[in-house]
């Protein structure tokens, strides 16, 4: 007999986790014109859409799955994060917001709105969201790196390296939070701790030149020109856009 918008629902689903995404957009559009008024037939024929980066496509697939049910806050969620790379950070706060309205519980929600919040320079909008996401899921180490950053970005240093501290203990093994402590320490004034966690970055990523660059700066600090500048020869090595500009004001 002839097949169910169901059906086809879960023939898309199957071929989206074989990665064949037209298969799984022709499955959702058979889905659609058998239940035009399913909202998650559009929303994951969207995401598929998304992954072939049609984003027109997707974002208007997003938007017929809110007409059709104003409460999917997934769509709300995806189309945010299409804004988000649109670098249109207002129209992503009103789609996140509106996820978050519908749906208090996920930190993800929480996460995007506060890094869209962060990037239009609202640091303490943006250190709100972080909390929400952090009491939500207390272990994720990005989170409170992203909170660090965010207090740092306000001169709030005390409560940034109280974050970076829980992030390296949730995460060891994370060269940019040593790098954002780092950061840190040096506008603290303590150049030992911040050599310290530059070095600790290093050993877990050495080819990245900024690594090198910051903890150049530390060492200049303190008087360590020779090594300094050895560092930031490294740093130009591997491609730090800043390496030259220090060298040229710290070692000639």
């Amino acid at each position: 007999g002839k097949m169910t918008s169901e059906e086809y629902y879960k023939i898309g689903f199957t071929k989206d986790s074989l990665k064949d995404f037209t298969g799984s957009i022709a499955a959702f559009t058979k889905a659609i014109e058998l239940e035009p008024q399913n909202s998650n037939d559009y929303l994951y024929r969207a995401l598929s859409k998304g992954i072939l980066e049609d984003q027109i496509g997707e974002f208007a697939d997003l938007s017929m799955a809110i007409k059709i049910d104003p409460t999917n806050a997934l769509a709300y969620y995806h189309r945010g994060m299409i804004q988000d790379l649109d670098r249109n950070r207002e129209g992503a706060i009103a789609d996140y917001s509106m996820a978050i309205e519908i749906d208090p519980t996920n930190d993800l929600y929480y996460l995007d709105r506060g890094s869209a919040k962060f990037l239009l320079s609202d640091y303490r909008g943006a250190i709100a969201d972080f909390s929400m996401a952090i009491d939500i899921d207390p272990t994720n180490a990005a989170y409170y790196s992203w909170r660090g950053d965010a207090k740092n970005s306000i001169k709030e240093r005390k409560g940034a390296i109280a974050d970076f501290n829980k992030a390296i203990e949730l995460d060891p093994e994370n060269g940019d939070y040593y790098r954002n402590r780092g950061d840190v320490w040096y506008y603290l004034k303590d150049y030992r701790g911040s050599i310290a966690d530059f070095t600790k970055a290093i050993e877990l990523d050495p080819k990245n030149g900024n690594y090198y660059y910051h903890r150049g700066l530390s060492k200049i600090k303190l008087g360590e020109k020779d090594s300094g500048c050895l560092d930031f020869s490294r740093a130009g090595e591997l491609g730090s856009e800043w390496a030259y500009g220090a060298i040229e004001k710290y070692c000639n």
